[in-house]
C-alpha cells in the first residue's frame, strides 16, 4: 500500500513517499529523506506503547492499574487503542481504567506528591486527592527555595572570586602587563624585519652563486642596500621601543590613583555582594529548614489515614 507521507514503520523501516529506506550504517540516507519530507511533509509515527501479545492477552486491568501507578495521564489509554488497532484488537476502556484506579491510589501519595512538586513537576494527575495536591503545592515551594539558595550561592562564589582578585591585585601587576605588552609588539615587529633580511640574504646568495653573477651586480647592490635599511629600522624600533616603555610607566604612574581607587571600589563592591548573598542565603535556608518540618509532619500524617481521591 502507497503511503503519502513518510513515517517510521513498525518494521524499523523510514517510509518515504513510496519508497522504503533502509537504514545503512546505522544512518537514512539523507539527501532522499529531505527531498521526500520537503514535498510530501513528515509524520512522525510514535513507537508503539503495547506489543502485539500484550494486545492479545488483554489483561487491561493490569495495564491500566501500571499506568495509574507510574502516574500516566488518562490520554495514555489513546495511544494503547491506537497501538492495538493494527493487530485487530480494541482495549475494554472500563476494566482499563478501574485497574489505573487502583494504581492511582498506590501512586497518588503524600511522600509522592512532596517530591514531584519537590522536582518542579505537576500534581495534576492526582486530582481529587486534595492532600496529596497540598504536598505538592508545598513540595514546590521547597523547590522554589532550594532554587534561590543555589542562586545566592552562585553571587556568593561571584562575590569570592571578585574579592580575590581585588585582594590579589597590585599596580604594579598593572603596569608590568602593559609593559609586556609593549615588548610584545616590539618582539612582533623585531621578528617580521628579521625574516625579511634572512628572505634578502638568500636571494643575494643564490645571485652571486648563479653562473651570470657579473649581470646580477646591480640587483645585489640593491638587495644589500635594502638589508642595510632594514638593520637600521631594527636599531630603530630597539630604541622606539624603550621610548614607548618610558611613556607606559609615566601615564601609569599619572594613573596610579586612580587605578588604586578602581580596584578598591571593586573590592567593597565584591565583600558588599558577599554580605547580601549570605543574609539572603541564610534567610532561605531558615525558610528551607521550615518547610521540610512542614514536609516531615505531612508524611507522618498521611501514614495514619488513608485518601480516598474526593469526586465533585
Amino acid at each position: 500500500m502507497r503511503q503519502s507521507k513518510c513515517s517510521k514503520g513498525l518494521n524499523g523501516r523510514l517510509w518515504l513517499g513510496s519508497v522504503a529506506v533502509r537504514r545503512q550504517h546505522g544512518a537514512v540516507a539523507p539527501i532522499m529523506f529531505l527531498v521526500s519530507c520537503l514535498v510530501g511533509g513528515c509524520v512522525y509515527t510514535p513507537t508503539p506503547t503495547l506489543s502485539r501479545a500484550e494486545c492479545e492477552t488483554g489483561d487491561w486491568r493490569y495495564i491500566g492499574y501500571a499506568d495509574g501507578l507510574a502516574g500516566r495521564a488518562p490520554e495514555r489509554f489513546v495511544r494503547h487503542r491506537e497501538a492495538c488497532a493494527s493487530y485487530g484488537v480494541t482495549p475494554d476502556r472500563s476494566v482499563y481504567n478501574e485497574g489505573r484506579a487502583e494504581g492511582l491510589r498506590e501512586y497518588c501519595t503524600v511522600p509522592n506528591g512532596l517530591q514531584l512538586g519537590r522536582r518542579g513537576g505537576n500534581c495534576g494527575i492526582c486530582i481529587g486527592y486534595l492532600s496529596v495536591l497540598d504536598a505538592c503545592r508545598h513540595g514546590k515551594k521547597i523547590h522554589n527555595v532550594e532554587t534561590a539558595i543555589a542562586d545566592a550561592n552562585g553571587v556568593i562564589n561571584k562575590a569570592n572570586r571578585t574579592i580575590a582578585s581585588a585582594r590579589a591585585w597590585t599596580p604594579e601587576d598593572e603596569l608590568l602587563q602593559l609593559l609586556d605588552e609593549v615588548d610584545e609588539q616590539i618582539a612582533a615587529e623585531q621578528h617580521d624585519i628579521s625574516r625579511e633580511i634572512s628572505r634578502n640574504h638568500r636571494r643575494i646568495e643564490v645571485l652571486r652563486m648563479s653562473d651570470n653573477a657579473d649581470e646580477h651586480k646591480d640587483k645585489i647592490d640593491t638587495l644589500n642596500r635594502l638589508v642595510g635599511e632594514l638593520r637600521e629600522r631594527q636599531e630603530a624600533l630597539h630604541i622606539d621601543g624603550e621610548k614607548r616603555r618610558r611613556i607606559v610607566q609615566e601615564r601609569h604612574k599619572l594613573a596610579r590613583e586612580d587605578l588604586v581607587a578602581e580596584n578598591e571600589r571593586a573590592l567593597a563592591s565584591g565583600i558588599e555582594a558577599k554580605a547580601r548573598g549570605e543574609r539572603s542565603r541564610a534567610a532561605l535556608e531558615q525558610q528551607l529548614s521550615t518547610l521540610l518540618k512542614i514536609a516531615e509532619n505531612l508524611t507522618l500524617n498521611s501514614q495514619i489515614s488513608v485518601e480516598s481521591p474526593t469526586v465533585d
